[in-house]
């Protein structure tokens, strides 16, 4: 097994052990006093995460098709792109200033590998139709207007996608960090504004 495939395997074990990590961090950190203000921008950031992911897994049945509708009409990495959302939402609901460093680098360790072996699957399954996806819609950064294009353009969202992908179990595993940092905040420490 390649470093490549270890690192791939590895991602969602990965990331949803980061919000732990920080979470640990922080309280075990002397002097680090939680702040209403970094827990609400926080948790904001986290939850604006997991609607990208939410909205990208309802556009993304478990099938192979090519979806460039919905969120992958913006970017050609919407699940990623809500995770790396999240990651910044635990960097402030943490308050270290090393927290952006660990994201980041498990961000590219885990995700740019998979994103590099994805990328070779899609263009060899679907060749010249792929080739036009990636040439209107960026890697990662989304743009705003949406690229219309191919037969599935004007796909839906649906819920069994959502479903399918376990989505569901990302979002309370996301959950339950934030509440601990707010658990945090209403029992150990009186918070600054």
């Amino acid at each position: 097994m390649t470093v490549a495939r270890f690192l791939e395997r590895r991602r969602t074990l990965a990331t949803g052990l980061m919000p732990v990590a920080l979470l640990v961090a922080a309280w075990l950190t002397p002097g680090l006093r939680p702040r209403v203000a970094w827990l609400v921008a926080g948790t904001a950031v986290v939850a604006a995460g997991e609607v990208i992911r939410v909205w990208a897994a309802g556009h993304h049945p478990k099938h192979d098709a090519l979806i460039t509708s919905g969120p992958y009409a913006h970017t050609r990495n919407p699940l990623y792109l809500g995770s790396a959302v999240m990651g910044v939402g635990f960097c402030l609901l943490s308050q270290l200033w090393w927290s952006w460093l660990l994201v980041a680098g498990v961000l590219v360790a885990f995700y740019l590998p998979t994103v590099n072996e994805e990328e070779r699957h899609l263009a060899k399954v679907f060749g010249d139709a792929y080739q036009r996806y990636i040439a209107q819609v960026p890697r990662f950064a989304p743009r705003l207007r949406a690229h219309c294009a191919g037969d599935d353009a004007g796909e839906r969202f649906a819920w069994r996608g959502v479903l399918e992908r376990d989505e569901q179990m990302t979002a309370l595993w996301s959950a339950l960090p934030v509440l601990a940092f707010w658990l945090r905040l209403l029992l150990f420490h009186r918070p600054e504004a």
